[in-house]
C-alpha cells in the first residue's frame, strides 16, 4: 500500500526495514510502517543504504510526517558532508 498523505499526522506503531532485493541493481531498502489509524502496512520511503541508514526504533512513536522528515534530514546531512 503506498503512503497516503491522510496518514501524515498518524503515529507509527510498528516499523520494519526490508533490505535491498535483487542484488546490486535491485530495489533499494524500504522502510515499512503501520500506524494507529490503519492496520495495513505501507511503504514510508526507500533509500540508498550506501548514503544513509535507519533502524526501526527511529520511527516508532513518531508521526508519518516526522518519519519522512527524518529521511530528509539524513539526506541533507549526507549531501553536506
Amino acid at each position: 500500500m503506498p503512503r497516503d498523505s491522510k496518514y501524515d499526522d498518524c503515529v507509527i506503531t510498528e516499523a520494519r526495514i526490508i533490505p535491498r532485493q535483487g542484488g546490486l541493481f535491485g530495489d533499494c531498502p524500504k522502510v515499512m510502517v503501520k500506524v494507529d489509524e490503519c492496520s495495513k502496512e505501507f511503504e514510508l520511503f526507500d533509500y540508498f543504504e550506501d548514503e544513509i541508514s535507519f533502524s526501526t526504533p527511529e520511527f516508532v512513536g513518531k508521526t508519518v510526517s516526522d518519519g519522512v522528515h527524518l529521511k530528509f534530514e539524513k539526506d541533507r546531512r549526507y549531501l553536506q558532508s
